[in-house]
């Protein structure tokens, strides 16, 4: 197999910290044309870009209407992340749900779960993806996870969590480029 390199980054403030590890390549993990595999994923990513102001219009909107404090964060995934996640969750393009993310920091946990429940009456969800972490945290990892359904074409994951669950996940132990490095160990191929 052809290698990749897929970059982690720790978010220093110098930018030094680094750590770039070769992956297959995801036409041939997946068996399919390298060229057919990054257009289609590419042609995702452009619809769902294209998707973000209206979405988030009615988020904010449905915010307002429920008079719930919050910020609101959100995200294109890079190409380079849409290739790492479909090596360690061994998932076609079309399965990578979270082309779009957007997180609310709230002011509570009980917020957390207000919110999440307004968002499941307010959008359709898909089930297997929605991971309470509030009340059993993944190694102190403490966060509300769900993938929402804008349209037949659009799912978007949306994280909802504290300021203090928030710094956790970035700045703390449980920060998201150690996640990360952890899951290289079930990078098929990668030693």
């Amino acid at each position: 197999m052809s290698a990749h390199q897929y970059c982690l980054e720790s978010g220093a403030a110098d930018g030094n910290c680094r750590l770039c590890v070769p992956l297959p390549s995801p036409g041939e993990f997946f068996k399919v044309p390298e060229r057919e595999l990054l257009e289609g994923i590419e042609k995702r990513m452009t619809l769902a870009s294209a998707k973000l102001e209206p979405i988030l219009s009615v988020l904010v909107g449905l915010l307002e209407e429920n008079k719930l404090r919050c910020a609101i964060d959100f995200r294109v995934k890079s190409l380079g992340s849409i290739h790492f996640k479909m090596l360690i969750k061994a998932r076609p393009p079309e399965k990578i749900y979270d082309l779009l993310g957007i997180r609310f920091i709230v002011d509570s946990a009980e917020d957390c779960y207000r919110l999440a429940n307004l968002l499941h009456m307010e959008f359709d969800f898909v089930a297997s993806e929605f991971d309470d972490y509030i009340a059993k945290p993944k190694n102190n990892y403490r966060s509300l996870h769900t993938v929402l359904k804008w349209d037949e074409e659009t799912a978007f994951e949306v994280q909802i969590r504290t300021q203090k669950m928030h710094e956790d996940a970035e700045r703390g132990s449980v920060s998201h480029w150690q996640y990360k490095i952890g899951l290289l160990q079930h990078v098929p191929g990668f030693t």
